[in-house]
């Protein structure tokens, strides 16, 4: 119910090329759409799931990616935080993705992303290819800039999703 103040420098990192931006919400989104809209979301996807599961990440990947899918996005930013680290690469398994983590820099024009290696000891350039691409955003990489904009709601009901083995 409260949004986590590096997902600002998120956004506007994807906001650099001429992209719709969509948030992906676990539940109810009402409450943050100002919050969202003064840093350029135009799309707020509110992803409902039964409420037993709503913290089990095989059904909230799952969620997410058939959100994807459903809405056709084709680039997906996450913050590479303990949960993003947990998720994101479910994500992109279920979405077929490549994955790139801990990006402190991504050029979408080039789909290309900045990451350290080797403890930070050096700098890569990953480029990635496919139909849906996947980025783990380093916590507070970026500096927050606001660009307001206004959104629109929409609901994607996974409530069918459920962790009992067989319809995950």
């Amino acid at each position: 119910e409260k949004i986590k103040e590096t997902n600002f420098g998120m956004i506007t990192l994807a906001r650099a090329g001429d992209t719709r931006l969509f948030a992906l919400v676990m539940g109810a989104a009402s409450s943050l759409k100002k919050e969202l809209e003064s840093y350029g979301i135009t799309k707020i996807v509110s992803v409902l799931l039964p409420e037993n599961d709503q913290n089990n990440p095989v059904v909230r990947a799952k969620a997410v990616a058939e959100a994807i899918k459903f809405h056709e996005i084709s680039v997906v930013f996450g913050l590479a935080t303990a949960q993003g680290k947990d998720l994101l690469p479910r994500i992109a398994a279920l979405a077929d993705a490549p994955l790139v983590m801990d990006c402190f820099d991504v050029d979408l024009e080039k789909n290309m992303a900045m990451t350290s290696q080797y403890s930070g000891k050096t700098m890569a350039r990953i480029r990635l290819t496919g139909d849906v691409l996947v980025f783990g955003i380093r916590p507070n990489a970026v500096d927050p800039v606001p660009s307001p904009a206004a959104a629109e709601i929409m609901i994607f009901d996974g409530t069918h999703l459920v962790s009992d083995g067989f319809r995950v």
